[in-house]
C-alpha cells in the first residue's frame, strides 16, 4: 500500500476560510476521510476558527443576546466537528439557556461530541452533554457552549 502524502497547513487553512473551489474542497474532503491525522489538524482549525468568529461576535453587541436570537422552533444545522464530519444534519431548536441549549435532530449524537450549530444569526460551538430517544423518532441533544480553549480534539472521524 502506498503511503499517502499529509495535506500542507495553507491547503487545510484555505478549507476554512472557504478559499477553495469546489473541486479542490471535495479532494481536502476526501483526503481527511482516509487520513485521520489530517482529519484532526482540519477539524482543529475548524474548531479555532469558530471561536474566533464566537469570539468576535461576544465582543459585539449581539452577542449578549444569545438567548433572545434563538428561539424555540429556529431551524438551523448541525456539524460534528469532534469527531469530524462533513455531513450537516437539520435541526430545530428547542430552547437556549445562558449555559446552553436543546436541540432536536434526526440521528443521535454522541456525548462528548464537539459541535458547530449554525441557527438564526448564531454560529456556535458545543459539547454534546446528553442525547436521548423521542416517542417520534428523532433525538434530543443538550449541547452546552464552549470554546476551543476548553476543547481537546478527541479524533477524527474515519468515514464520514
Amino acid at each position: 500500500m502506498q503511503a499517502t502524502a499529509h495535506l500542507q497547513i495553507d491547503d487545510l487553512e484555505a478549507y476554512v476560510h472557504n478559499r477553495l473551489d469546489s473541486a479542490s474542497a471535495a479532494g481536502i474532503q476526501s483526503h481527511v476521510r482516509q487520513c485521520p491525522p489530517c482529519g484532526e489538524k482540519l477539524a482543529t482549525l475548524l474548531i479555532a476558527q469558530l471561536t474566533a468568529l464566537s469570539e468576535s461576535e461576544r465582543n459585539g453587541i449581539r452577542e449578549r443576546r444569545i438567548g433572545e436570537r434563538n428561539q424555540k422552533g429556529e431551524a438551523g444545522c448541525l456539524q460534528t466537528l469532534s469527531p469530524l464530519s462533513f455531513e450537516q444534519s437539520d435541526i430545530h431548536v428547542l430552547d437556549v439557556s445562558k449555559d446552553g441549549f436543546a436541540v432536536l435532530t434526526p440521528a443521535a449524537l454522541k456525548p462528548g461530541a464537539i459541535v458547530h450549530v449554525r441557527a438564526g444569526a448564531g454560529n456556535l460551538l458545543g459539547e454534546v452533554r446528553y442525547c436521548r430517544n423521542t416517542d417520534d423518532g428523532k433525538f434530543r441533544a443538550g449541547i452546552q457552549f464552549r470554546t476551543a480553549r476548553k476543547l481537546p480534539v478527541t479524533g477524527a472521524h474515519h468515514g464520514s
